[in-house]
């Protein structure tokens, strides 16, 4: 948040380099092996390379999603839904693409990804798959029918925090879904109402999340089935979960970790 970066020996802890950018950072911060990109307050797209400032580029909106950087390239998903793809090397501009939707965003990161030579993106309650090399549509799929009596209500946004597995990828649509696409086709395998704002995690056959009201699920990945719910954590402020071997790990608002078995949501730790 301050604009400082640091890159840190995950053997030793030992710091490698440490940089500071002069103003404040909005979005997450994404990297290959040889560079790091993330945007600043200023909508400022700044690329690093070995902790050291490669080069910088304007962009329209705010950016809450940490940048994508593959292939070659960085990609930006903005406020406005404007998805732009920059050269990592040199920071020109390569293409932009911009998709309407509802007047309201969400102010959360959302969902940018690679799925094998295609960008998948959450715009809205959609999810899109670019070309990356021009931007043009592979595939348009909703993961959230969008309804409500206000802009409000009809919010949907794919949320950051998703769980893949080969080519699938299950995600969240603000308040209103879960669901999983086949990021290779677009092909919506199954999608189940759910009431929640944090991102989904999951193992080879199960997919969990925490509802807005302190529920959980569980559902098995192939077909959407509810494997198991619980309603012992309700209204403790849960946070988005992560599956640790056999567990589904999540904090609450006092402080607590719980780690639940993810085959059928016993308590297994707390602390």
């Amino acid at each position: 948040k301050a604009g400082r970066i640091a890159s840190w020996s995950a053997a030793t802890g030992v710091e490698n380099w440490r940089v500071d950018l002069g103003t404040p950072i909005t979005s997450g911060l994404g990297g290959d092996a040889t560079r790091m990109a993330v945007v600043t307050q200023g909508n400022a797209l700044v690329v690093l390379e070995q902790g050291k400032e490669l080069w910088r580029a304007n962009v329209q909106a705010l950016v809450l999603t940490a940048p994508l950087v593959a292939g070659g390239r960085v990609f930006v998903l903005g406020g406005d839904r404007m998805i732009s793809a920059f050269d990592a090397a040199t920071g020109q501009k390569l293409w932009q693409q911009q998709r309407t939707g509802e007047p309201l965003i969400l102010a959360r990161a959302g969902l940018l990804m690679a799925v094998g030579d295609t960008l998948v993106v959450g715009l809205g309650g959609r999810v899109l798959g670019l070309n990356p090399q021009n931007g043009s549509a592979r595939w348009d799929v909703a993961l959230a029918n969008v309804r409500g009596t206000n802009e409000v209500e009809r919010l949907a946004d794919i949320v950051a925090g998703t769980t893949r597995r080969g080519s699938v990828v299950c995600m969240r649509a603000f308040q209103s879904a879960v669901g999983c696409v086949d990021g290779n086709n677009g092909r919506l395998l199954w999608t189940r109402t759910a009431n929640g704002y944090s991102g989904l995690a999951g193992d080879a056959n199960t997919v969990v999340g925490t509802e807005a009201d302190g529920r959980l699920r569980a559902w098995q990945r192939a077909s959407g089935e509810v494997l198991w719910s619980s309603e012992n954590f309700r209204f403790r402020g849960l946070s988005a979960p992560v599956v640790w071997d056999r567990s589904m790990v999540f904090g609450d608002s006092a402080g607590f970790v719980h780690l639940l078995d993810i085959r059928d949501g016993k308590l297994l730790h707390r602390f």
